[in-house]
């Protein structure tokens, strides 16, 4: 509960300051992603899919870096029916990602209710894993796979229905 607390403090600080549409949040169509940095380092993030058919099976989330060719940190968000579980993963090539041997994501809640997703979870700026991990730190490219694309019922990942869309982000504009 103190999370969602401080997470809803945070949001409402950046309404106030008008800070939250450019800098700490990224919307296409039915996909919303909000990120904070907070002072022990950790960045926060919330991800909201809308439209979700019931018993959907598919994958979404975030990725860092600049394209699966040249390889991309990726934190997968995947839906089973009425589970959701959360992967720290990475990518190189036109292929399936693989999980990462360090997980460096926490999930913090995860809920699907009347075709809406929504998922908090944590990572931290740098970590231990230097292999499988990106230092957020900075200025850098982040991908946003905005739709729920299709997944085998084993949990692999087929190709992204839609091609992510990329921003840079500057975490440290969204430090609370």
């Amino acid at each position: 509960m103190p999370n969602s607390m401080l997470f809803a403090l945070f949001v409402s600080l950046l309404c106030l300051q008008g800070v939250l549409s450019t800098t700490c949040e990224f919307r296409d169509g039915a996909y919303k992603l909000e990120w904070y940095l907070d002072n022990m380092r950790t960045v926060h993030f919330q991800l909201t899919l809308v439209n979700v058919p019931y018993g959907a099976i598919g994958w979404t989330g975030v990725g860092f870096g600049n394209s699966m060719n040249s390889g991309l940190d990726v934190i997968v968000v995947r839906v089973m029916g009425s589970r959701i579980a959360v992967n720290d993963e990475s990518v190189l090539g036109f292929r399936s990602p693989w999980s990462d041997q360090n997980q460096d994501v926490q999930m913090e809640m995860a809920s699907l209710n009347n075709g809406v997703l929504r998922v908090r979870f944590s990572r931290p700026l740098r970590t231990n894993d230097a292999f499988g991990d990106r230092v957020l730190n900075g200025c850098q490219p982040w991908q946003f796979p905005v739709t729920l694309s299709r997944m085998t019922l084993d949990g692999s990942l087929h190709m992204h229905g839609v091609t992510p869309r990329m921003r840079t982000v500057c975490i440290q504009r969204c430090m609370l």
